[in-house]
């Protein structure tokens, strides 16, 4: 498995540590630290993700995958659309 998307971060060697001494992946998320989450993940205000994505590409990330609450998609979508798309251009 490639760990191309977390290298640049430092993330690569403990992620690689934690993978090697889990039993599943529910067990991988249990024991993913939460300075880990808050590093790769773009949540909160339209300011803050834009934010967290902006860092994430200045870390050396060429593609960013959004992934909305699934009961709250449509919505999500559109708002990252309107109110955090202009702040990244």
């Amino acid at each position: 498995m490639s760990d191309a998307h977390v290298t640049p971060l430092g993330l690569a060697g403990g992620i690689a540590t934690l993978r090697s001494r889990v039993t599943g992946v529910d067990d991988f998320a249990r024991q993913l630290p939460a300075e880990w989450i808050d590093r790769l993940a773009a949540a909160g205000t339209p300011e803050d993700c834009a934010a967290a994505i902006s860092a994430l590409y200045h870390a050396g990330a060429d593609s960013i995958v959004l992934v909305p609450m699934i009961d709250q998609a449509a919505g999500q979508t559109r708002l990252a659309a309107e109110q955090m798309l202009p702040i990244l251009r």
